[in-house]
């Protein structure tokens, strides 16, 4: 009887012992299984991170090339806009510059009739003066003329 239940009590340890081992190892497979979610999960992680890092660099380079852009298409457009100022400019200044010829030309026909009319003016009352001395000349004569005639008459009846 002590054989046996020492038979007993050695198979109880014994069993014991599987099942101690048993928890043991499912234990162990639990913290395994649990590491290994943990890993999994930490990699999720790390990964969703590198993914969400490459999307923002992505978004930020893309904003950096429309930046870029927008900013050439500025720079192109005030160039632009320059160019038209300063052609506008020009075309001003070349139609101030021909306002100013056709007013100086205007004023110098002008001048050149005034010059023309004063030179007739001129020649108009020379010709007048010249007429009116010949006319006074040729009065004078015949006033002469007529005096000697009368002077002659008188003579002739004075012989008679």
């Amino acid at each position: 009887k002590k054989e046996a239940d020492a038979k007993k009590q050695a198979q109880i340890e014994v069993e014991k012992q599987m099942m101690m081992k048993a928890q043991s190892e499912r234990k162990a497979e639990a913290r395994k299984a649990k590491k290994d979610a943990n890993a999994k999960k930490q990699a999720q992680k790390q990964f969703k991170k590198q993914m969400m890092k490459a999307q923002t660099k992505h978004r930020n380079e893309q904003k950096a090339e429309a930046r870029k852009a927008k900013k050439e298409a500025d720079a192109k457009k005030q160039a632009q806009i320059e160019v038209e100022k300063q052609m506008m400019m020009k075309a001003q200044s070349e139609r101030k510059a021909e306002a100013r010829k056709a007013k100086k030309d205007a004023n110098a026909k002008k001048q050149a009739q005034k010059q023309f009319k004063k030179q007739m003016m001129k020649a108009q009352t020379k010709h007048r003066n010249e007429q009116k001395a010949e006319a006074r000349k040729a009065k004078k004569e015949a006033d002469a003329k007529k005096q000697s005639e009368k002077y002659a008459e008188k003579q002739m009846l004075k012989w008679q």
